[in-house]
This record gives structure tokens, C-alpha cells and sequence, in this order.
């Protein structure tokens, strides 16, 4: 049995740290020993986000910083680094530990997506991320999805292990009853701005107008607070039903209730919510770009589309739309079947022969 520590300094509600979670719980029931740290700055954060979770939030490790976090990760076989910003300061406290130190620990990162593409060429932040995988030589990392270790491979020539993703089917399930009603989701995140949140409002305005005068389409959408849109110039039809930052529960409980959810984002390193969706019984629409083409065939089990064109994503709803009962009734059981080979056992077993190899 390895003790496997995440280093996660981030509040939660992300997919990202969703990911994390599910993976640490599905390690801990395939006999390894993993926790999570989260630092002073988010830990409050990020057991509201998580608080059903109590075996993670009881073996949280908090730090303050990462000459504290040095102190505590001795007893740890493997530390994992798991958000660009931050990695070189995980690397670097393992190699201080390493240097001063009989027993090593093994050096990992789990690579959740190509960060570069986050921030403006030649800041600091796209300085810190693209270090992260140029500084990565004797790391063990490892990613979810081809699209992620094929893009860090060649543009930084680091080798990076394929895992497989999971979806926590305890929370994104189907409902029992389907309703005769269309409804259309979308998450909508004014501070990712590429996960396009002006667009995802405009799509969503179009088809709240292109639909009103019909009692049979209902459109839904989630990710912030009512605040939030406002504050970043973002204004909704009065029709459409914004419920606000919602935790994994919530979002789950929406995605049961929709026929389409929505990711319109630049591109999709995964698509976590995309897959949930299908889990939860909904056909999603997600952008080609990325790495939600490895789970989404085009009009058999969702939609692959081009967010740079609204066309393109107004063409796969129509599409959608006009289908027959029993078409949209395969479609979503195809959804389904896809969204089924995403477990959290396999996915913990996956990353558990790379970590502990």
C-alpha cells in the first residue's frame, strides 16, 4: 500500500478539483492510502464545496505554505502536483525533501489540461505553467485524456502516461422519469473566459427567443451568481432560469432534468460536465476542439461542434430538436452506455499502477 498525497490548492467547484476528489476516494477502495492538501487560503471553501464527502474532508491536510507543507509530507510515498501555477513549487519541495532525506518520495503531476492556452503568451502565469512541464524530467505525469498527453509531449517532450477519467455515478445518475418537455442547459463562468461565457449567454438568449412562443422548450443555466452576470456585462432573457453557483449535487439534479446541456467553451481539455451530463441521461453538445471528441460521436451519442461559429451550434440543436421520440430515446441511451465506461474503480486502478509502478 503507497500513501499518496494531491496537492490541491484550489476552493473546489471545478472540474479539476472534482476529479481529484473522486480519484483520492476511488484510490483509498483499491487499497492505496490518499489524501488531499489544500491551502489556508481555500480550505473553508473547499469543504462547503465537498461536504458530503466526510472521509475527504476528515484526512484533509491544510498549509500554509509550501516550506509548511514540507514539514508534513514525510510520511507520503508519492506527492502529486495537480495545477500548473503552482507545480514547480510541489517539485521543488519534493527535491528539497528528497535532497536532505534518506527516504524519497516519488515526484508525480497530474496533468488536467494544457495551461499555456489559459493566459496571455509571456506572462507569469503562462511562464509558470509551460515551467511546469519544461522542469518535469524525473516527474511521473499523467493525464485523462490523449488530447492532453499528446499536446504537453510535443511541445515540451515530456513523456506523459494515459490514465482513465471517471465520473462518480453515486451522484450523476438518471432519473426514473422522463418529462415530455425540452429542457436546454449550460454552465455560463464569467471568470474562465475560455469557457466562453459571453457566448454561451448569447446561444442561449437565441434560443429562449427562437423558442418562446413554444411551451414545450425550456432553457436552464448555472455556473454563478446572479451577481456575477451582472458585474461582467452579461444579461440573460427574462425566460431563461439562471440557478445560480450550484454544488456537484445541484448541478447533477439540472442535468437530470435536461434533454441538452451545453459546453460551448474554445475547447474541452476533457469535458467533465459533458460526460456527466450523459451520465445524468442528456445529450450533450460540446466544442470538437479538445479532447471531448474521445467520448462524443457526432450525432450518435452528442453533438461535436464549432464554438467559433454560432451556426454551428444553433444547427446541432435544431438538429436535435427535430428529431423523432424514439431517435432522441437512442441517442440518449447511447449516452448513457458511453457515460457507464467512466468509473471511478477503473479510473483508481489506472492511476494506481502509474504511481506505484
Amino acid at each position: 500500500m503507497a500513501s499518496i498525497l494531491f496537492v490541491l490548492p484550489v476552493g473546489g467547484y471545478s472540474g479539476g478539483a472534482n476529479s481529484v476528489v473522486q480519484e483520492t476516494k476511488g484510490l483509498n477502495r483499491v487499497g492505496q492510502r490518499a489524501s488531499i492538501a489544500v491551502d489556508e487560503k481555500n480550505i473553508d471553501s473547499f469543504k462547503r464545496c465537498y461536504s458530503t464527502e466526510f472521509d475527504i474532508i476528515s484526512n484533509l491536510v491544510c498549509f500554509k505554505d509550501y516550506n509548511d507543507l514540507l514539514n508534513k509530507i514525510r510520511n507520503y510515498d508519492v506527492v502529486v502536483a495537480t495545477v500548473g501555477t503552482q507545480a514547480t513549487n510541489v517539485f521543488s519541495m519534493v527535491r528539497n525533501h528528497n535532497s536532505n532525506n534518506h527516504k524519497k518520495i516519488t515526484l508525480a503531476y497530474y496533468i488536467q489540461d494544457y495551461e499555456p492556452l489559459f493566459f496571455e503568451k509571456d506572462t507569469p502565469e503562462w511562464q509558470k505553467t509551460r515551467a511546469s512541464y519544461d522542469e518535469a524530467s524525473d516527474v511521473i505525469c499523467f493525464a485523462k485524456t490523449d488530447w492532453i498527453c499528446n499536446i504537453v509531449q510535443k511541445n515540451h517532450n515530456v513523456s506523459v502516461k494515459r490514465v482513465l477519467p471517471s465520473i462518480d455515478h453515486d451522484c450523476y445518475i438518471p432519473s426514473a422519469e422522463q418529462s415530455s418537455k425540452i429542457t436546454i442547459s449550460a454552465m455560463i463562468r464569467p471568470g474562465t473566459p475560455r469557457r466562453a461565457p459571453h457566448r454561451t449567454a448569447r446561444i442561449l438568449n437565441i434560443l429562449s427567443s427562437k423558442y418562446k412562443k413554444s411551451h414545450n422548450v425550456n432553457v436552464v443555466s448555472f455556473g454563478c451568481q446572479k451577481e456575477t452576470l451582472q458585474e461582467n456585462g452579461i444579461i440573460l432573457d427574462p425566460a431563461i432560469s439562471h440557478q445560480g453557483q450550484l454544488t456537484r449535487e445541484q448541478v447533477a439534479q439540472v442535468l437530470r432534468e435536461s434533454s441538452l446541456f451545453l459546453d460551448l467553451s474554445d475547447f474541452q481539455a476533457f469535458g467533465r460536465t459533458g460526460i456527466e451530463s450523459m451520465a445524468c441521461g442528456a445529450v450533450p453538445v460540446m466544442p470538437v476542439f479538445g479532447g471531448a471528441q474521445e467520448f462524443v460521436v457526432d450525432k450518435q451519442n452528442g453533438y461535436l461542434v464549432d464554438p467559433r461559429f454560432d451556426s454551428s451550434i444553433i444547427n446541432a440543436i435544431d438538429d436535435y430538436l427535430a428529431l423523432t421520440e424514439k431517435r432522441k430515446r437512442v441517442m440518449r441511451n447511447d449516452a448513457l452506455n458511453k457515460a457507464a465506461e467512466f468509473s471511478i474503480h477503473r479510473a483508481a486502478l489506472s492511476m494506481s499502477c502509474v504511481l506505484t509502478q
